[in-house]
């Protein structure tokens, strides 16, 4: 059971060309390259780190300000809660400053 690939379902998340295909290149919308299409614009996905006791604050502060002109919003947390999203990334160690490259 993968609590972390669930709720990275339920979020959402997923991946897109950037190169749309011509119409009519059927070899480009197969995938095999060589499409003459139109370059359309990056799809950005927005990453935070938090912590639970921060969900109410710092999460909802960003999905009213920056994380709207995201395509997509994820939050990295000490607790998984599919509501915001946020996902529990476990360390080893306290949970610290000096420990956040872990996550």
């Amino acid at each position: 059971n993968d609590d972390n690939l669930r709720l990275l379902r339920e979020a959402n998340v997923t991946a897109a060309p950037m190169v749309e295909p011509a119409a009519g290149d059927a070899a480009a919308r197969r995938g095999e390259g060589g499409g003459h299409g139109q370059q359309r614009q990056p799809t950005v996905l927005c990453l935070m780190y938090t912590m639970e006791t921060q969900h109410a604050t710092s999460v909802r502060a960003a999905r009213e300000t920056w994380a709207g002109g995201c395509d997509g919003f994820l939050a990295f947390s000490t607790r998984s809660d599919p509501r915001l999203p946020a996902i529990a990334l476990p360390h080893v160690g306290p949970e610290a400053y000096d420990n956040m490259w872990q996550k």
